[in-house]
């Protein structure tokens, strides 16, 4: 008998790898962008949607634990025991109290809700910091790898897709920039 549930991993952990390889887009291309490489809106417009995307997967997975968001970290831990054990270490690893993680994750919430996913009126907030948020996704990717023990999970640990992604990226990004007419 496994002790995680299965159903919700095979949707939990792809988004979250999701999350990565975006985050590792918006924040590579935002580089490029402040450099001056990237001049053109489609590229300011595909980096914001890099960051906008980012944020709706990383709350897929760590954001509101309501009924409705089915990949919900919560949803995969079998007890509410083995989700506290899961809590206290990340909050241990991020150095955060439970008041600076929940002030972080209602951060990344309000950005989704009023800005990403969908719209506030008048609101004018900006992209969140994902640093915290890049954190918890490579302690999860490390948590669940141990949790899953004899399982296989047959793909990079997340520090390897950021490497990966960044590699990629900056052959794309050369490639247009030396075909620029």
């Amino acid at each position: 008998m496994r002790n995680y549930n299965d159903e919700i991993f095979v949707y939990q952990y792809p988004a979250a790898v999701n999350f990565v390889t975006h985050l590792t887009c918006y924040k590579e291309l935002w580089n490029y962008w402040d450099e001056g490489k990237l001049k053109t809106t489609f590229w300011r417009y595909t980096i914001d949607a890099h960051g906008y995307r980012a944020n709706i997967l990383w709350c897929l997975v760590f954001g509101s634990a309501s009924w409705s968001n089915q990949t919900h970290l919560k949803k995969l831990f079998k007890t509410d025991e083995e989700v506290e054990i899961f809590y206290n270490k990340l909050l241990d690893k991020l150095d955060f109290s439970q008041q600076q993680w929940e002030s972080y994750y209602k951060q990344q919430i309000n950005f989704r809700n009023k800005y990403a996913a969908h719209v506030e009126i008048g609101a004018s907030i900006r992209f969140p910091n994902f640093d915290k948020a890049l954190e918890t996704a490579i302690f999860y990717d490390e948590y669940v790898r141990d949790l899953i023990g004899t399982d296989t999970l047959e793909c990079e640990m997340l520090p390897d897709v950021i490497k990966t992604v960044k590699d990629d990226l900056k052959k794309t990004i050369e490639f247009y920039l030396n075909n620029q007419k």
